[in-house]
């Protein structure tokens, strides 16, 4: 049998300075690539002229004048299903890790009822460095992807929750979807339309290792005012209800994983207001009479829609235990806060673990020190108090930059290890 054919599209737009790393990226894969298909749309920058300087046979590049991202990726990913299994898309400002084939692919193909993969994303700057903790955007991964763990969180309430793949450079789907389900005309939210629309028909598996590098620099489009993001992601949500429609009706377990999904949504961290999608809703609804919304509702019938037959929500009814609070239904806000908080006090445990050692250290090797507790004093210095490793941390830092021996070590030129401490 022929192995599967795998080919990856790259739309670029003015990225002439990254091109280069992530086109070595695809080229230098363990798992090598079919095809390389590179569309620049129209690019005012010489990222032409670069890709070509590279002089490499095994990549196509097409030229087009400027026709925005999702056409110029619904054109490759038709020219590359023509003889291609599977296809991955690159933003041209973004790289893969080398091995992100060979890790995603045998999982796809294992799975004949999936149709898209994606991974965990190692955030990084404009210099390709990982992006510092304290940034913003840094921020939203780590809550995002703190329910990573979580086995009672659905796939469909994580895409609910937020898109947290990310960005298009994360996704690997076979072939025939992918041509079949194009890219909806947005700005922002193309990536995130798609993957919904799989996620409600379980039809997307997630790796957990991080395998594509995602770049946040000035010019991503997400760094724009919220009004534009938030109305594109209403209009989204939207065109979701109205594009599934049929599929829904006729499929059961599709209408609950959607109800799963909007359940987390109400929680989203990804800029859906559900209180203005409820208003749109209600604007919709003003040419509609009250009697024709009666003959909607009444034309719900039980033989056609299961969900009629039972009570909803009764599970959570028959478990619930007496003198206990009914709670919210998806509690998915009280989970991502008790697992960001976890987060970061690993990551400040981790920090004082460091500082803690260095300080140790440096009280144990001073002669100065050595010479003080000989004469009864620097008693604060040794010995840890605190129940934590940030309470010792800053019980250590504060008897040294309270002890008086130590200061006047520091002024006859002694204590210089604790010289940075002080």
């Amino acid at each position: 049998m022929a192995s599967s054919r795998l080919a990856v599209v790259i739309p670029v737009y003015n990225h002439a300075h990254y091109i280069v790393r992530g086109l070595r990226s695809v080229l230098d894969q363990t798992r090598p690539v079919d095809r390389i298909i590179v569309i620049d749309d129209g690019s005012k920058d010489d990222s032409v002229e670069v890709i070509r300087a590279m002089n490499e046979p095994r990549i196509e590049l097409h030229t087009q004048e400027n026709q925005n991202a999702f056409n110029t990726i619904n054109r490759a990913i038709k020219m590359a299903a023509e003889d291609c299994d599977y296809i991955a898309i690159l933003n041209s400002d973004d790289y893969y890790h080398l091995d992100r084939f060979e890790k995603l692919l045998p999982m796809l193909e294992a799975n004949p009822d999936k149709q898209v993969i994606c991974s965990a994303v190692q955030v990084i700057d404009e210099d390709s460095n990982d992006l510092a903790e304290d940034h913003e955007r840094m921020k939203w991964f780590y809550a995002v992807w703190s329910v990573v763990d979580d086995k009672s969180v659905d796939t469909v309430e994580w895409m609910g929750l937020a898109n947290f793949p990310a960005t298009t450079s994360n996704v690997l789907g076979r072939a025939k979807y992918m041509a079949a389900n194009p890219f909806r005309p947005y700005h922002f939210n193309h990536d995130y339309y798609f993957l919904t629309g799989a996620a409600w028909r379980d039809a997307i598996m997630v790796h957990n290792e991080k395998l594509v590098y995602y770049r946040v620099h000035a010019t991503n489009t997400i760094t724009s005012a919220p009004a534009p993001l938030m109305r594109e992601l209403l209009r989204q949500h939207l065109d979701l209800l109205k594009d599934f429609r049929d599929e829904l009706r006729a499929d059961v377990a599709m209408r609950s994983r959607m109800k799963l999904y909007f359940r987390a949504a109400f929680d989203s961290v990804s800029s859906l207001h559900m209180g203005l999608l409820m208003m749109i809703y209600s604007d919709l609804l003003q040419d509609v009479s009250h009697e024709e919304i009666l003959h909607k509702v009444n034309d719900l019938d039980e033989g056609e829609w299961e969900e009629l037959r039972v009570f909803p929500n009764r599970h959570i009814v028959n478990h619930h235990e007496r003198g206990g609070p009914l709670g919210n239904c998806s509690q998915m806000a009280e989970k991502l806060d008790i697992a960001k908080t976890k987060i970061d006090r690993l990551r400040a445990e981790k920090e004082a673990a460091v500082d803690h050692r260095r300080m140790v250290a440096a009280v144990h090797d001073s002669r100065w020190i050595a010479f003080g507790r000989t004469l009864g004093i620097c008693k604060d210095l040794v010995g840890e108090r605190g129940k934590t490793l940030p309470d010792k941390c800053d019980f250590l830092r504060d008897a040294i930059a309270r002890s008086g021996w130590v200061k006047f070590g520091l002024a006859i030129g002694g204590c210089r290890r604790l010289k940075a401490l002080s």
